[in-house]
């Protein structure tokens, strides 16, 4: 559950913060990947980009740096065809402890992935928080328009299943009368508003079953967008972020059974 209050900050100004019940800490979470979003209000310029990769941080964490590449498509005047260029579109930035951390930069967008075992949200977030005092620092301060958290879940659901997958699966789709219930394989995607100026997606599938037949690969993947006007690095971005954990916890929670939940307690 997630509550609101609203406490006076000055005599016409009230703060909005958010409270959450305690979430449960799973001890092995089925988390695969862990992604936060920062996109940029203007494009940033190649060479204010540069700069960020020779600052003191990004040497020592993300040693492998790949330049991404971007495919120009443009009408030729000359032979009224049509041409291509390859033209730089940001980098990614890989750790050197076993590619665990991923910076993607783009001049409208950084995103930076938790790639291997989740370490947590506290962990990344004050990685996160570390690299973007670096990036503001030796780029400017550049104004923001969105945020993001997106958890993609990979949950391993036993077999067989004598329930179906209700058992285990609140969110699922609706089969009419005349069709056979029993789903081999489904897609199913909602997007829905979880605040005025903040909306969720989830996505659920079916990936397939593990080797040795005993367990039903069930993707999860969840992604909490909040749009607004943020100033770099300032105290509103990073309380948004906590505002996004909190409908991201809120919408895993209201689509999974306790007993899915039991099964990231062993």
């Amino acid at each position: 559950m997630i509550i609101l209050c609203l406490f006076p900050v000055q005599e016409t100004h009230h703060r909005l913060l958010i409270m959450l019940e305690p979430f449960p800490q799973f001890k092995s979470p089925p988390i695969k990947e862990a992604i936060f979003g920062i996109t940029f209000k203007e494009a940033v310029e190649g060479y204010r980009l540069t700069q960020f990769l020779n600052t003191d941080i990004v040497k020592e964490r993300f040693p492998n740096i790949i330049p991404g590449m971007m495919l120009e498509v443009s009408a030729d005047e000359k032979t009224a065809g049509i041409k291509t260029a390859h033209k730089p579109a940001g980098y990614q930035l890989r750790s050197a402890n076993e590619n665990s951390r991923l910076l993607d930069i783009k001049p409208t967008q950084l995103t930076y992935h938790n790639l291997t075992k989740y370490d947590g949200w506290d962990v990344m977030i004050e990685e996160l928080k570390g690299l973007w005092s670096a990036f503001c620092l030796s780029v400017g301060k550049t104004q923001l328009s969105q945020l993001s958290v997106r958890y993609i879940n990979h949950i391993m659901l036993p077999l067989p299943m004598s329930n179906g997958f209700g058992e285990y699966i609140k969110l699922l789709p609706q089969v009419p009368e005349g069709i056979s219930p029993t789903l081999n394989n489904f897609f199913l995607q909602i997007n829905i508003p979880v605040a005025d100026d903040a909306h969720a997606t989830a996505t659920e599938t079916i990936l397939g079953p593990q080797p040795g037949g005993n367990k039903l690969d069930f993707l999860l993947d969840l992604i909490v967008v909040k749009n607004g006007n943020f100033d770099c690095n300032e105290t509103e971005m990073w309380d948004a972020f906590i505002e996004l954990r909190a409908h991201k916890n809120n919408l895993f929670s209201s689509c999974i059974t306790e007993k899915t939940k039991e099964l990231f307690s062993v």
